[in-house]
């Protein structure tokens, strides 16, 4: 399946999209949401107009960057292990370090 990502080549949230799609290997083509299409058949379908879109094939709009992602994990089965691994990690690592604070130093 390939999706079309509609975004402009300057936005940060449409760069966020395109760089986990690249990473993830999901195929896809990078559309200017200037087209003509965008403008008719696909701001009216999102109520406004707005980027990061993706349609996938059978014409489905998933819009906002988190929602995509969140969108083709579930679908695609693309597993983020490693990102909710780095987050546990950060969490231990200050919680310990809070904790050592406050019981051999007297921080709170």
């Amino acid at each position: 399946m390939t999706y079309q990502l509609w975004g402009s080549p300057n936005s940060l949230y449409t760069g966020k999209v395109r760089s986990y799609l690249i990473k993830q290997r999901i195929p896809f083509e990078n559309r200017a949401a200037g087209e003509a299409r965008f403008r008719e058949k696909i701001v009216p379908q999102i109520g406004r107009w707005i980027v990061p879109v993706l349609e996938a094939e059978n014409g489905a709009l998933v819009q906002d960057g988190s929602d995509i992602i969140a969108h083709l994990e579930g679908k695609v089965g693309v597993a983020c292990t490693v990102i909710i691994r780095k987050r546990c990690e950060g969490q231990v690592w200050h919680i310990c370090h809070r904790n050592f604070l406050s019981c051999c130093h007297g921080y709170p």
